[in-house]
């Protein structure tokens, strides 16, 4: 689902009897295009470019008629306006494009992440309300900014080399930045071979795809692209303890479904001493990980407990909680642990609390034959499953070790919201297979220059889609948790330690802390 953008549509299409201009005939109000996708035969396409590769392109245009225009009558019954539409009307790529389906390859196709190249598109255009789509970064325009196989093997050279560009062609569309073929050249050399060149199959898309019979999920999807890598700021919370904050208090968005990520890590007593008295907390999970020390902690349901290094504490605050969280320094007083917000529905804001402790010794460790040393704590990986388990947004929470020098990439599902925090040794995260670190300016001999360097300690890694994370560790090695969640993709209302999905919501709840009734009886 996306919406109609009037720039995709056509002018004016051709009356077939006369060959004259007739009016597009969309129905006034029509606001938005539901944009189908028609999977080929993969068995048949792989064929291209003999009779049977083109018998898949013309059964699917008979599915796709079918289809579409069922579809739209339907749509009718409801009591919609919904015109069905194949190749006419409009551009339906670039529709295709702006409501997720695909991404934009050099060699002209659309390339989806279930089916590679093989969808043909249709399109509805309609006034019914319904869920948008939005645009997917696949990682397909990155490899392709950079590959010129298509190009190189284009006998007439219809196809441009390097990036992509605002341009057009006298059968292009004008002004969009895109990989534009000289169609003319193209479609005269076909006419020639009444058939296409072989040539025009050699796409690392088409032929792996086809062929071996993987998925663009599997293979174009792979290294997630490094969005952000920023340090974790100074901050004071609680009764004065000093930490870094990672993240949290900013756009809920960008991290959903989490909105907070902090660093208590402190050589002095005296910056953490005096804890996290009282406080409530509404409508969220919080998990804790202690490494150094220890974290004694009580709430309004009667429970307390203490928190040794390598333990885990999972809380769900739900319709309401009253706890205090008192950290204590190991016998050098020195303190370091970490806490990690996550969301929850609107359905389980008022929830139940409930808490979920866990030991160190519980937790499991995988040791990989170069040194790669992974605890899960929540989620599945590498055949084990972490302990805590049942949080709402469904995270996969990994403390990793990566030996000197090592290079290594871990698997991440693919649509999940993904971050890394390096808190010992350093490491350069990258997209691609040789990391280059990143670009900081730093002072050197008195002077300061921008030079590649390695994300280090307190580092914040923020990762694009993509099913695996790509690092090569640093002289000693790295350090660092590697936590991802499905996204909730909630309306969010957050003040303090209360989180709710309405700014009435949230009054609610403040209201009732100031009337006393904000704990709610258990049931």
């Amino acid at each position: 689902m996306t919406k109609l953008n009037p720039h995709w549509l056509y002018s004016a299409r051709v009356d077939l009897r006369d060959m004259s201009k007739a009016d597009l005939g969309l129905p006034e109000g029509i606001s938005h295009v539901i944009v189908l996708g028609h999977e080929m035969d993969q068995d048949l396409v792989r064929t291209y470019t003999s009779a049977l590769g083109w018998a898949a392109t013309g059964r699917e245009y008979s599915h796709e008629a079918a289809i579409v225009t069922q579809i739209a009558a339907y749509i009718r019954n409801l009591g919609y306006q919904a015109v069905a539409s194949m190749n006419d009307t409009g551009l339906v790529m670039p529709m295709a494009l702006q409501a997720g389906l695909s991404e934009y390859a050099h060699n002209q196709l659309a390339i989806a992440p279930e089916f590679g190249p093989r969808l043909r598109f249709s399109k509805i255009f309609k006034n019914m309300p319904l869920k948008l789509g939005a645009p997917k970064r696949l990682s397909v325009a990155k490899f392709c900014d950079i590959c010129t196989k298509c190009a190189d093997a284009c006998l007439v050279k219809a196809l441009p080399f390097g990036p992509s560009t605002v341009g057009g062609g006298t059968s292009s569309i004008q002004a969009v930045k895109k990989w534009t073929s000289d169609a003319e050249k193209c479609f005269s050399f076909s006419a020639k071979l009444s058939s296409w060149w072989e040539q025009c199959c050699v796409c690392f898309f088409r032929k792996l795809l086809y062929l071996n019979h993987l998925t663009i999920k599997d293979y174009i999807m792979s290294l997630r692209p490094n969005l952000e890598t920023r340090q974790a700021t100074p901050a004071i919370e609680g009764a004065g303890v000093k930490l870094h904050r990672a993240f949290g208090f900013q756009d809920p968005s960008e991290m959903d479904p989490f909105l907070l990520f902090d660093d208590f890590r402190n050589e002095l007593s005296e910056d953490f001493e005096k804890g996290f008295p009282w406080h409530p907390h509404r409508g969220i999970e919080t998990i804790t990980y202690v490494l150094t020390g220890t974290v004694e902690h009580g709430d309004s349901l009667g429970n307390k407990g203490t928190l040794g290094a390598g333990d885990v504490q999972w809380m769900t605050a739900g319709r309401g909680i009253m706890h205090q969280e008192m950290p204590k320094g190991n016998q050098n007083g020195q303190m370091h642990g970490f806490q990690l917000w996550g969301n929850l529905p609107g359905s389980l804001k008022m929830t139940t609390p409930r808490y979920q402790d866990v030991t160190g010794t519980e937790i499991p460790e995988i040791i990989d034959d170069d040194g790669t040393r992974v605890k899960v704590i929540v989620g599945k990986f590498w055949g084990k499953k972490g302990p805590v388990d049942g949080i709402a947004a469904d995270p996969q929470y990994l403390d990793i070790y990566v030996p000197p020098g090592v290079q290594k990439n871990f698997k991440i599902d693919t649509y999940r919201r993904a971050f890394a925090y390096v808190f010992d040794g350093a490491a350069a995260f990258a997209d691609a297979s040789t990391p280059t670190g990143v670009l900081l300016e730093k002072e050197v001999a008195g002077q300061e220059l921008n030079i590649r360097d390695l994300s280090g300690n307190r580092t914040l890694v923020r990762f694009g889609t993509g099913n695996e994370v790509c690092l090569q560790a640093g002289a000693e090695g790295v350090r660092f948790l590697l936590i991802s969640g499905a996204p909730i993709d909630e309306p969010v209302a957050w003040h303090g330690p209360i989180v709710m999905n309405t700014h009435e919501e949230l009054a609610q709840a403040f209201s009732e802390l100031r009337n006393g009734t904000f704990i709610k009886p258990s049931h």
